[in-house]
């Protein structure tokens, strides 16, 4: 009887491996896809088939505001660490950084107004679309918080 189930312990502990690797492979498949994705670029450039008219133009739009609003990024880091210096009762540090967030969501905002112009009709309705989906799934404009390493 002892060496019948001597015999099973590698079989199950191979087993029990094979699920544990299959578990971290789909976990890690959902968080990749979770965390990294389609970005609103390539979103946006592959569901609204632009021209080469279009593409070329989409390009400069995009560079605009990457270069935009990784300065207002800094501004809102810089209003974050007044905030917390200074804390919540500090109207002015709380104003600060209520005003760069707004800021930020006004470049966001005509930045897709530039993308509209560029739009031909039937594109627009696709590009609202998109824009819902992009608004409601991420943090559009924020990198969003850092993954910790311990």
């Amino acid at each position: 009887m002892r060496n019948q189930t001597i015999k099973w312990w590698p079989w199950i502990a191979t087993c029990l491996v094979l699920i544990n690797l299959g578990t971290l492979i789909l976990f890690w498949m959902n968080e990749r896809d979770r965390m990294g994705g389609t970005s609103p670029k390539e979103l946006i450039a592959n569901e609204l088939h632009f021209d080469d008219k279009q593409k070329a133009a989409f390009e400069i739009i995009v560079k605009k505001h990457q270069d935009q609003s990784a300065q207002i990024r800094v501004e809102i880091r810089e209003a974050k660490k007044a905030y917390y210096q200074l804390g919540p009762k500090n109207k002015k540090a709380t104003q600060e950084l209520a005003f760069t967030y707004a800021k930020l969501e006004a470049l966001n905002y005509s930045h897709f107004e530039e993308i509209r112009a560029i739009c031909k009709a039937d594109q627009k309705d696709a590009l609202n679309q998109l824009l819902n989906i992009i608004i409601s799934g991420s943090n559009f404009g924020m990198m969003g918080p850092p993954r910790l390493k311990f």
